[in-house]
């Protein structure tokens, strides 16, 4: 089973982020931070995908977090916050 502390360990995380990037929405928040992740973890969860219009084939890609590790993204966050508190 996992650590029930996790939840609310990410979640305070998540709101102080938030609290730094008030005019930013929820769902921005959240794509926002996985794209960085997916950048600082060697494209971390890049799925490719291409989309036929029977015209033109366009590659484009979406991000999958499904088996990203709780304590993997906890710490990823932590320093994203800290990073946050230093630029202020």
């Amino acid at each position: 089973m996992r650590e029930k502390q996790r939840i609310s360990r990410i979640l305070t995380l998540f709101q102080e982020i938030w609290e730094c990037q008030q005019d930013v929405r929820f769902n921005q928040l959240v794509s926002n931070l996985q794209y960085l992740y997916s950048e600082q973890h060697n494209e971390y969860g890049k799925r490719p995908v291409i989309i036929r219009d029977g015209i033109n084939d366009v590659s484009i890609h979406y991000l999958d977090f499904f088996y990203l590790e709780d304590d993997e993204w906890e710490e990823f966050l932590k320093a994203y916050l800290q990073e946050l508190k230093e630029n202020k």
